[in-house]
């Protein structure tokens, strides 16, 4: 919390939007339609760290100063040709367009630290040993070519069938583009006769689908080998001499990466009862993904940033069901309407291309939240060793697999293979940062001119990996000499026999040692992540229609409005909703730091 209240950080952006477009009626139900959209964006952030003294010891922290400059413009050009026309009890529509998206832009970084003064913040004034400037530019592009026809007999019988050939600049000529088609097919069964003799229906649909979509969501240029001088360094020759910067690999490319593919089925129910005040939907989904794009872990003579190179690889699938009910009712002038929302998500690995399991995560060594991925389990689950409490006395450490690598005090791991040592073949499955089950309720009410709205959202059966505990349970300073502050919880830790089986003891230089120490990630660091939130209630009043009048107005409305007011969770990190870091698949779950959604209040007149 210190070092956040002495930095200093402002932030300026500018940006322009805009849409324009136009349709021509070319015949009777034939129409063109062109569309653009333009994003321009102008970005500054300045950054500041004063020079302070740190911590008892006298240690005291240097200047850093950066400056960050970037600019973009985005287009998008939108051509469709849409046709639509009524033959008796048929109904035909048509649709073929293209869809164009361009974007490019550039950023300049420069950065240094050891300033003359904290009263000058002047970026150029750094020392020149400590002085770095970086940039360039960027740019992305997507092509698209869409169809779709549909037909319908009686608004009874419905069919679709759409295709679309998608091209992104994200992967090589030979690639570039894929083709992604989909159908559906309905039919209104409260419109056949037979139904004639069943009034509680209003409407009743059976539906199926089946349909593929592409995902090209990696970095730019992942498919070339690019070069960058990221602070490397070298020097040729004996004696003392001056480092020269020098050019490494950036990125390993693989020209071979295409296009992700999902195919997802689906079949479902859609219905309304009683005049439609009550609604149902019940849905089954059945979601297939191939050609999946991450990273895998290659050798370190490979030469690769990070030692991962992007492929295609393996395959997974998500199935599940979907349900949701709505009530509609009216007493006067009370009205009430719900809406109430479940389901549920099953996620397995079928395949990984015939290679290894996939160890990801904030380095894959025994002290930091690692996720494996493997045929026939969830993507992403949690790996790391099982907590057994914390050691009481010296016999107990003497009669362990950590004997000789403990001492009192310290955390206790469980010996999965019983092989007498604790190593990183003790790891298993801590759970998956996936949830099981997600819900959502949105509730109306409305009397006299007041009406009340709330949305509820949540998410349950996942589990977080709280990988901050690892930095408030350890007195060390991680950023300098001396000691830090702990977490509260630690006022509970060990003290000596039977004083706690949960915290360990304090200690500056830790006695755990090997890879089940202390801070070994493991079943401690792992918490339930499910949550209900109230992510928005709203209060309005309706001036009366007469009263507005004298306004000139058709209608007035007051309300005040508050965005996640209210969250209901067992976890102890600042936000559950910690999302993928980085936004990466194989990250599902981490929480290293991740700030929590913003609380807002709101009132206006309408």
């Amino acid at each position: 919390w210190g070092m956040q209240k002495r930095y200093n950080s402002v932030r300026r952006n500018t940006r322009l939007l805009g849409t324009f477009f136009g349709e021509y009626d070319i015949t009777e139900g034939l129409r063109f339609r062109s569309s653009i959209g333009i994003d321009l964006s102008l970005s500054q952030g300045n950054d500041f760290t004063p020079f302070v003294q740190q911590n008892i010891f006298g240690a005291t922290t240097r200047s850093d100063i950066s400056d960050n400059r970037s600019e973009s413009l985005t287009w998008n050009w939108i051509n469709t040709l849409a046709y639509s026309r009524t033959f008796g009890k048929h109904t035909v529509t048509a649709l073929a367009g293209i869809d164009a998206l361009k974007g490019q832009g550039s950023f300049v970084s420069a950065n240094g630290n050891t300033l003359p003064s904290n009263d000058i913040r002047a970026v150029g004034l750094a020392t020149p040993q400590s002085f770095n400037l970086s940039g360039g530019p960027f740019d992305f592009a997507l092509l698209s070519y869409i169809g779709r026809v549909t037909y319908a007999y009686a608004d009874k019988y419905l069919f679709t069938f759409s295709v679309r050939r998608d091209g992104s600049a994200n992967f090589g000529p030979l690639n570039r583009f894929g083709t992604f088609p989909s159908f559906s097919v309905g039919c209104r069964v409260s419109k056949e006769s037979f139904m004639k003799n069943i009034p509680v229906f209003s409407d009743l649909k059976i539906r199926a689908s089946w349909g593929q979509l592409g995902n090209q969501n990696i970095g730019a240029f992942r498919y070339i080998s690019t070069l960058g001088t990221d602070g490397v360094e070298y020097t040729v020759g004996t004696g003392a001499q001056q480092a020269a910067p020098a050019i490494t690999v950036r990125n390993l490319g693989n020209p071979d990466i295409r296009w992700e593919a999902t195919t997802q089925t689906d079949i479902g129910v859609d219905g309304a009862l009683l005049d439609g005040r009550f609604t149902f939907t019940v849905d089954y989904f059945n979601r297939a993904t191939s050609d999946m794009l991450v990273n895998i872990p290659v050798p370190q003579t490979l030469g690769a940033p990070g030692n991962v190179i992007t492929r295609n690889a393996g395959s997974m699938v998500n199935r599940g069901w979907e349900f949701a009910v709505g009530y509609r009712q009216a007493l006067g002038a009370f009205k009430l309407s719900a809406d109430v929302n479940f389901s549920t998500l099953a996620n397995e690995v079928t395949s990984l291309g015939g290679g290894a399991p996939i160890v990801r995560g904030l380095g894959v060594g025994g002290n930091n939240a690692a996720t494996r991925t493997e045929v026939g389990q969830p993507i992403a689950y949690f790996w790391g060793l099982q907590t057994d409490g914390i050691f009481q006395t010296i016999e107990e450490v003497n009669n362990s697999a950590q004997r000789g690598n403990a001492q009192p005090g310290d955390r206790r791991f469980r010996d999965i293979n019983n092989d007498g040592t604790i190593n990183s073949d003790d790891r298993v499955n801590l759970g998956n940062g996936l949830p099981r089950y997600l819900f959502g309720a949105n509730l109306r009410v409305e009397f006299r001119g007041f009406d009340l709205n709330m949305l509820w959202q949540g998410q349950a059966g996942n589990k977080i990996a709280n990988n901050n505990l690892r930095h408030l349970y350890d007195i060390r300073n991680y950023n300098g000499a001396g000691v830090q502050n702990l977490s509260r919880d630690m006022l509970n830790r060990w003290t000596g026999p039977g004083t706690s089986n949960e915290f360990p003891k304090v200690s500056y230089n830790p006695t755990s040692t090997g890879f089940g120490n202390n801070n070994a990630f493991s079943t401690y660091y792992i918490e339930n992540g499910s949550f209900l939130r109230l992510r928005n209630i709203q209060l309005g009043y309706t001036l009366p229609a007469a009263f507005a009048s004298r306004f000139k107005a058709e209608r007035a409305r007051f309300y005040i409005s508050a965005q996640n007011l209210l969250t209901i969770t067992s976890y102890s990190g600042f936000d559950p909703e910690v999302g993928s870091l980085n936004q990466e698949v194989l990250t599902t779950g981490f929480d290293q730091g991740r700030y929590p959604v913003s609380r807002i209040f709101m009132a206006g007149f309408n």
